[in-house]
């Protein structure tokens, strides 16, 4: 439900860009479609390992990207910046970068051995597993 949520700011946000900012740039609009493809891809039970390593990676590259978007705008807001109605496009960018958090968790579950999608998955090795020899020792 939480992904569906984070999908759902997405497509808000990507509304409220392509809206209120006076110049579109294609790539903060890519990304925003990026994010929400991201959060749809959340809803796959199986997917295969290698795709989930690209989701992961890729959603980290686009919360850095929001992050480092947001800090490029700030030296040009002013105080009480938040306030303002053409800081809408600042705060996209700021608000997007910390929704992308609960994706992030959502496929580092999977790339853990114990997350409940590979084991109802019928098992398989996660990206972060103990090795077999070791995991007797422990158990």
């Amino acid at each position: 439900m939480v992904n569906g949520a984070v999908g759902s700011v997405f497509i808000l946000l990507l509304v409220q860009y392509l809206t209120k900012a006076e110049t579109v740039n294609p790539m903060c609009a890519s990304m925003l479609v990026s994010a929400t493809a991201l959060s749809a891809l959340t809803f796959v039970r199986n997917l295969p390992l290698w795709a989930t390593r690209l989701a992961a990676i890729f959603t980290v590259a686009v919360m850095f990207y929001f992050f480092a978007s947001f800090f490029h705008l700030v030296p040009s807001l002013g105080e009480q910046w938040y306030q303002r109605a053409d800081s809408l496009v600042a705060l996209s960018f700021l608000f997007g970068a910390f929704c992308m958090i609960p994706l992030m968790a959502e496929y580092s579950c999977r790339l853990k051995a114990d997350c409940p999608y590979r084991r109802s998955a019928g098992g398989g090795r996660g990206f972060f597993t103990v090795p077999e020899r070791l995991q007797k020792q422990i158990s």
